[in-house]
């Protein structure tokens, strides 16, 4: 599925691909584009968190399947699988945005904090 969203009525800002089948794992991902930027990790609708890894030197979002425990922690691995590709307008996210956490391999993230272990 392709599916694109407006910052206004004469600009696409973002174009995603659903991914079904086969499936896309973040290993995968990472040995043909490289390590992302930073992990993209934020409380979203319904205590559901979004999680993405941000390459924004390239204008992609991946979105990740995984899960968020109860102690507002991710483990992260190479076979978590790819939800969602954006191809995506280059932007800077705002400087007060506790979202962003940068990217330190595989491994154990919190929310708000970043990386901490394997």
């Amino acid at each position: 599925m392709v599916s694109c969203s407006n910052v206004d009525y004469n600009l696409v800002d973002r174009i995603s691909l659903s991914i079904q089948s086969p499936a896309i794992t973040l290993g995968q991902a990472i040995e043909h584009l490289g390590e992302p930027n930073f992990i993209y990790f934020c409380p979203g609708v319904e205590f559901n968190y979004e999680i993405m890894a941000y390459y924004s030197d390239k204008g992609i979002i991946l979105e990740l399947l995984n899960e968020v425990n109860y102690f507002r922690q991710i483990k992260i691995t190479s076979n978590d699988l790819v939800g969602k590709i954006y191809f995506v307008v280059p932007f800077k996210l705002a400087e007060d945005n506790l979202c962003p956490l940068d990217w330190e391999g595989y491994g154990t993230y919190k929310f708000e904090k970043g990386w901490i272990g394997e």
